[in-house]
């Protein structure tokens, strides 16, 4: 990370996660050592995607949501938003899990400006 900020660069952090309910009585995010129960059985919650990016030095950058999941429009979308958060033609090294949304942007990365650290591959 010494090196990136030397360059003159950013390091940012971006993920997306996915918020779904099935209509069923289950655990809800609470606050740290209590639980929430949410019974909604009507079968008409959203499905949901997040994606949020942030930086040591600009703190949250840009979050945009979207209805089910991200695709490689959408994931474009977000990564032109980042590049517009940051200001400046600054170089940008994008810390990133291996999603395949992520992997097929790499060429609108290159267009921003923006250099993919890509995570270890996960494996349980």
């Amino acid at each position: 990370m010494n090196k990136i900020v030397k360059d003159g660069g950013h390091l940012i952090f971006a993920d997306e996660c996915v918020f779904k309910s099935r209509g069923y009585q289950k655990q809800a995010w609470s606050a740290p050592y209590d639980n929430i129960t949410v019974e909604d059985r009507t079968g008409k919650q959203p499905c949901q995607a997040v994606c949020a990016a942030v930086c040591r030095c600009h703190g949250i950058l840009t979050y945009q949501i979207e209805d089910y999941s991200f695709n490689e429009e959408k994931f474009e979308s977000f990564l032109k938003e980042i590049r517009a958060a940051t200001g400046g033609e600054d170089k940008l090294y994008l810390f990133l899990d291996n999603s395949g949304v992520h992997r097929c942007c790499t060429d609108a990365m290159v267009a921003l400006n923006i250099e993919p650290v890509w995570n270890v591959p996960y494996c349980f």
